[in-house]
């Protein structure tokens, strides 16, 4: 659709890859998994019965096959091959081995990245292919948060509810995941807006 409102073919995308860091490890890893939910809450592997685990894992195996033959059939490898490999990850790994890979070397990478791009400071050094800067301005602007998440994670481990560092860093990243989802289509709505109230320039070149 547009660059904030996702269309009915990126709905596969969605359930697919946005899925299997929840479904795979909940159906492949059970009691790995019921550990961590457990320590959140005590009540929370009994509500995930196994036919619902099944069922979640089916939808988002089906799903994640029509992504790959949709990137496939539009001629694109590198993301069949990156959404084979999201899935492999989390089939072959213990959940919260899988799940700290893909956060801190898949989904925040592609974030920060984006968020680089984002920042109209950085397009002259973006298109110079330098990233130093960029990166410096972002480490910056993201300390106070880093540090308000980690002594948050520190309260939860050190609280009598909170005693397993996975729970309590699994807690905050619960607690933030509704604030950031808000944030990131303000943004790319505020982007898509730009983009639309920006003049068209015709270079003399295109024979306008």
């Amino acid at each position: 659709g547009t660059p904030w409102r996702p269309a009915r073919r990126d709905v596969a995308p969605v359930v697919g890859l946005g899925g299997v860091p929840i479904a795979v490890p909940l159906a492949r890893w059970p009691e790995e998994a019921d550990r961590v939910l457990a320590a959140l809450s005590p009540e929370l592997p009994g509500l995930l019965a196994p036919g619902v685990r099944q069922a979640a894992l089916a939808v988002v195996g089906v799903a994640l096959l029509g992504t790959v033959s949709g990137a496939l059939a539009r001629g694109r490898p590198g993301w069949a091959a990156e959404a084979g490999l999201l899935a492999a990850l989390f089939t072959l790994a213990p959940p919260a081995a899988a799940f700290g890979a893909y956060f801190g070397g898949w989904h925040a990478v592609r974030h920060i990245g984006r968020l680089l791009a984002l920042d109209p400071r950085n397009g002259e050094d973006l298109a110079a292919g330098r990233l130093g800067a960029p990166l410096l301005r972002y480490a910056t602007a993201a300390a106070v948060p880093t540090g308000v998440a980690l002594a948050g994670i520190a309260l939860l481990v050190l609280s009598a509810q909170r005693p397993d560092w996975t729970a309590g860093a699994l807690a905050v990243l619960l607690g933030l995941t509704v604030p950031h989802m808000a944030v990131v289509a303000l943004l790319d709505r505020r982007t898509a807006a730009g983009r639309r109230h920006q003049p068209v320039r015709v270079e003399p070149s295109a024979g306008g």
